[in-house]
């Protein structure tokens, strides 16, 4: 009976599904029109109810909002139309960093660039080469910057600021023109030096020194270059540029100041030479590409900027239109809106009242399933009340069983004890029995070995008396060895009397002093 309900229920519960999904299967097209015309209703009233239009927070907020709407494009556009009448870094940086991915970005990128170029500092283009460093604008905002720093240290015209701009950027462009005017400035600092030996005592001899030194200390860094270079990984036609330049000029100032001193080392001056003017050539062909590269990276930046610019341009106007025409959609949007809302509603009431029905019979069906409930609810009780009075009788029946079992513990307990003390006892008595008897074949091995020594000696008296005897007769006769031999025999039969006695009394000393030591514990 309780499944029969149970399945009467589940196909209420199912057929009132099954009828909502058919209806609403019915005006699906409707539902996801009004769905979207919702969302465009809810953007177009938060559009309505902002307050500044100007304030980039809040369009950012509502693009975030509301991005598959149609004002969240206009929305953009006049977003970028404020970034551009009030031009400043830190807001192009922002919009860049919120919208990265727009065709708007590549131009808002190229108008930070031309900022940098209007300011023209060096930490604005470091920020820019850091903040875009894989983008074409790189490039050139690197190109401005080493223009700024040639320039700066042109002006300061000392040679340690050739030098570190020449180990800054080895590759830019200026670096002929740096390395010339480097080369300048130590060449007239050398030319002085060897003006000044003209004053000495011995000017030739000072001047071949000075070439030698120079010489060696030219070759020294040909020869730490090398190390160098054979060390680093890098493959960069920038790496070492400095090094080559710094011994480049100074091949050029020895040859030109110290050419008739020192013929030997201007030979190997001019071996030395060719070798780095080689690896000088390779490295400027190389900055020479890079730098016909750059320019033409320059050029076609320029012109995909222009083309995005017009793309940009009559996106604006697109966009326009697409407003004017959003605005229409939006009005004829509200009418069909109100239109699917009022057809929405006389469906609803339909399903409504093809629904009461529905309920009726599920509140039936809830009623029947109640019923069912309160009579396995009964039934229940009287199942664990049979169920309580079995476990009753199986608890005492168990209690019953412990206790026999722990009575038939306790005498198998005392029996095994009982067992235990007479298995003692027994191995006790064996051990004294094993103690006793070795104690009693200790004693009669000392008697028999006493006994074995009186026979011994009797045995030997017996004999010395009979060779004695022997020999008497020997020395007697016949005659008498006969009567000396009849003597022998008689005194023989005398002294089997006398060993006969002296074996008893051994053998009863040996039992007396047997008992004596052992009688007691037998």
């Amino acid at each position: 009976m309780r499944r029969t309900s149970l399945q009467i229920f589940s196909f209420v519960v199912l057929s009132a599904f099954f009828f909502l999904m058919f209806a609403v299967s019915i005006n699906s097209n409707e539902v996801s029109i009004v769905a979207s015309s919702e969302i465009e209703t809810k953007a177009e009233q938060h559009w309505k109810n902002i307050i500044d239009y100007s304030d980039p927070v809040t369009l950012d907020q509502f693009i975030s909002q509301f991005p598959d709407s149609q004002l969240a494009k206009a929305a953009f556009a006049l977003r970028y139309t404020l970034l551009k009448e009030n031009p400043n870094i830190n807001d192009y940086n922002v919009f860049l960093q919120k919208y990265p991915n727009r065709l708007q970005s590549q131009i808002a990128l190229k108008e930070l660039f031309d900022l940098h170029a209007q300011q023209n500092r060096v930490s604005g283009y470091l920020d820019f080469i850091k903040r875009y460093p894989n983008t074409d604008l790189a490039f050139k905002a690197k190109l401005n910057l080493q223009k700024i720093v040639f320039e700066f240290v042109s002006l300061v015209d000392k040679p340690e600021e050739y030098e570190v701009f020449i180990k800054t950027f080895p590759d830019a462009v200026e670096i002929v023109e740096v390395n010339k005017k480097l080369y300048e400035i130590e060449l007239k600092a050398e030319q002085k030096i060897h003006d000044d030996f003209s004053q000495s005592a011995d000017p030739d001899k000072e001047r071949h020194k000075r070439a030698n030194e120079l010489t060696t200390q030219w070759e020294e860094l040909i020869d730490e270059f090398n190390k160098k270079s054979a060390n680093k990984k890098s493959k960069d036609v920038g790496v070492g540029l400095d090094e080559m330049y710094k011994i480049e000029r100074m091949a050029r100032i020895i040859r030109k100041i110290y050419s008739k001193y020192n013929a030997a080392a201007r030979i190997r001056q001019e071996n030395r030479h060719k070798e780095i003017l080689g690896k000088l050539i390779e490295i400027q062909q190389g900055i020479d590409s890079t730098n016909l590269l750059l320019k033409k990276i320059n050029n076609d930046l320029n012109e995909r900027l222009d083309k995005i610019q017009k793309e940009v341009k009559t996106g604006f106007e697109k966009t326009n239109d697409n407003l004017v025409q959003l605005n229409r959609s939006v009005q004829s949007g509200f009418e069909t809106t109100h239109q699917l809302q009022k057809h929405q509603i006389e469906v609803s009431n339909k399903i409504l009242a093809q629904t009461k029905d529905m309920t009726k019979v599920m509140n039936d069906g809830f009623k029947q399933v109640i019923r069912n409930q309160e009579i396995q609810h009964v039934l229940s009780k009287q199942t664990i009340d049979v169920l309580k009075r079995g476990f009753d009788d199986l608890k005492t029946g168990q209690e019953k069983q412990i206790a026999l079992a722990e009575c038939n513990l306790k005498i198998a307990t005392d029996i095994a004890k009982t067992q235990m003390q007479t298995l003692n006892t027994m191995v006790a008595m064996r051990d004294d029995n094993n103690k006793r008897l070795d104690l009693l074949n200790q004693t009669m091995v000392a008697g028999f070995n006493k006994i074995d020594n009186s026979i011994w000696q009797c045995t030997d008296q017996i004999l010395t008396s009979n060779n004695q005897m022997i020999d008497r007769v020997s020395s007697i006769g016949s005659h008498g060895g006969k009567t000396m031999l009849g003597k022998l025999m008689g005194g023989v039969a005398t002294l089997i009397p006398v060993i006969g006695p002296a074996l008893k009394d051994t053998a009863t000393e040996l039992g007396d002093q047997f008992f004596q030591e052992v009688g007691h514990e037998l």
